[in-house]
């Protein structure tokens, strides 16, 4: 079962679902976050005509934790801030422990990093299909144009843009393992 979470401040996003305090919003219904195929038109799965091992049920349970731990990161760190963000209350959001994400994560710092390297992918890929499927130039110009009005209106993404160019300022240290991850999850010209 792949459980995805999206969360808003915005009540209008999800209507009448369950607020959390201060009129934060969850709500499950998040695509799925691929890495980009290797060529266009060919997926990783699909590379040498293999299929994807099946996971065992250990394996299935320890990708729905990261899910899951990921979702209610991205909910936290929206709704809190990086600095002021818990990972107790991480936790708690997943009905998971904070072992949990020690077993998944190494810190607060490498959650708030991989969540970064997937929405990245995400975004990343979305724009990657939309112009796999143009044909010409103004359709190319028009899948952009469409491409980052979506991302501008997309709040949560707007305030976590936002954290990740904070942390990257507050945490000098961190910036260049930030950008990698960002050049990482970008697809190379």
């Amino acid at each position: 079962m792949n459980l995805k979470i999206t969360a808003s401040l915005d009540p209008s996003v999800f209507g009448a679902q369950s607020p959390l305090p201060g009129g934060f919003r969850i709500a499950v219904g998040h695509p799925p976050i691929v890495k980009l195929p290797a060529e266009p038109g060919r997926f990783p799965e699909k590379i040498g005509g293999m299929q994807p091992k099946p996971l065992n049920k250990n394996e299935q349970r320890t990708k729905e934790t990261r899910e899951l731990l990921l979702r209610s990161a991205e909910a936290v760190f929206v709704r809190d801030g990086y600095e002021r963000a818990e990972l107790g209350e991480i936790a708690r959001l997943a009905g998971r422990t904070k072992g949990a994400i020690y077993a998944q994560f190494k810190s607060k710092e490498d959650l708030f990093i991989a969540l970064f390297a997937e929405r990245m992918s995400f975004q990343a890929n979305r724009m990657y299909e939309n112009l796999g499927e143009s044909t010409d130039l103004e359709r190319n110009l028009q899948v952009l144009r469409e491409f980052f009005i979506s991302t501008v209106e997309d709040k949560n993404w707007s305030l976590l843009l936002l954290e990740f160019k904070l942390f990257a300022i507050r945490h000098p240290e961190a910036r260049k393992r930030l950008q990698e991850t960002r050049r990482g999850a970008l697809p190379q010209a």
